[in-house]
């Protein structure tokens, strides 16, 4: 299966790269030294499923701009000054507990 990188952006100083292959569009994010990942699958048109090139460029541009979109938000809610003390406040509760807080 080959898989394509569709864009690399750079979004308030973290890297998104989108990537696509078979039916799926995927983002990965590196922040703070930490890969977050999420995918999206679109399946083409019926008849269109049979050619080699499933996609025509709208609709590749289409599952690109939408996965970026959701990169993106996905970088602001990790931004977001509310989130991240949640996100320190467990990560020092698991180093306190010496494992998962929810075990």
């Amino acid at each position: 299966m080959e898989i394509k990188i569709l864009k690399v952006d750079d979004y308030r100083g973290d890297k998104i790269y989108v990537r696509q292959f078979g039916h799926v569009f995927e983002y990965l994010i590196v922040h703070q030294r930490q890969v977050y990942t999420m995918h999206n699958v679109f399946f083409p048109r019926w008849y269109r499923r049979l050619t080699k090139n499933q996609y025509n460029e709208k609709e590749l541009e289409d599952g690109m701009r939408l996965t970026l979109a959701a990169a993106r938000n996905t970088i602001d809610l990790l931004k977001d000054k509310k989130y991240g003390a949640r996100k320190n406040a467990q990560s020092n509760a698991d180093k306190l507990s010496g494992g998962d807080a929810d075990e």
